[in-house]
């Protein structure tokens, strides 16, 4: 299978950097995403975590920076929930029967909606959102859905 893009939430860099070295090395012509929940600077923060791990499995290549794509998702702050996270949350509760977190992936999400509204996706791309879980936070803060 392939995918044009595979997105996901960017709020420590570690999945961000497995995902994007993962398909460096298995799926170059895809473009990884991470959809940033918090402010740290994600651009050094996940390339240092890259150029690590490729440096740990004796890789013939050292990722960069070009190598790191982020969009900003942050909103009012790190565990604040968003007005466009929330949002997300609902449409995909509504749609899919799947509970996003306002931590997260609820803000990951909003930013993978965002760009598809943006027209930054072909109709013909193949895109994947990695869902990583945190349905529990939706319980830990109080978030308005309407």
């Amino acid at each position: 299978m392939h995918f044009d893009y595979v997105c996901c939430a960017e709020g420590g860099g570690g999945t961000h950097a497995g995902v994007a070295l993962g398909a460096m090395l298995y799926m170059p012509q895809t473009k990884t995403v991470g959809l940033m929940v918090d402010s740290d600077p994600f651009e050094v923060i996940t390339t240092n975590i890259m150029q690590k791990t490729a440096k740990l499995l004796e890789l013939d290549f050292t990722p960069t920076a070009e190598n790191v794509h982020l969009i900003d998702m942050c909103g009012p702050g790190y565990a604040i929930p968003s007005p466009e996270g929330n949002a997300a949350i609902r449409m995909m509760a509504e749609n899919e029967g799947l509970f996003l977190d306002p931590v997260y992936t609820g803000k990951a999400f909003a930013g993978l909606v965002k760009m598809a509204r943006e027209g930054q996706f072909k109709p013909t791309d193949n895109v994947l959102y990695l869902y990583s879980g945190g349905a529990g936070g939706l319980f830990a803060i109080d978030i308005e859905l309407d």
